[in-house]
């Protein structure tokens, strides 16, 4: 999707509705996906599959220091988008690898976050 189009969708909506349908598609739909995609859930393919999400957007990066996961994703989007991202990726690293995120960076452009792994 374009960044026009996330914009356009995300810009009107209450904070209350976009956390709710972050956290819906985080737990069922991205768990879809991996099992579409890698065949099984675990540590790896949760892993893989936030990377092919991050790829979708301007820049990513993705960290590992032998004990976390740090992501960087700047979107360019909006804080709406930014608050999904945040519900989306909580829900599904809770719902698959019993993991907490911690969010560093919540911005209107970007999301910085990290999970053990």
């Amino acid at each position: 999707m374009s960044k026009d189009l996330l914009r356009e969708l995300f810009g009107p909506m209450q904070r209350d509705a976009i956390e709710r349908v972050a956290r819906r598609m985080g737990e069922t739909t991205a768990r879809e996906h991996i099992l579409f995609l890698f065949k099984q859930i675990n540590g790896g393919t949760v892993v893989r599959y936030v990377e092919l999400w991050g790829n979708h957007f301007d820049a990513f990066e993705h960290l590992y220091d032998g004990r976390k996961h740090y992501f960087s994703v700047h979107h360019d989007v909006n804080l709406n988008f930014s608050i999904f991202a945040k519900e989306y990726v909580s829900s599904l690293i809770q719902s698959t690898l019993m993991r907490m995120v911690q969010f560093e960076t919540i911005s209107p452009n970007s999301v910085t976050f990290n999970f053990e792994g």
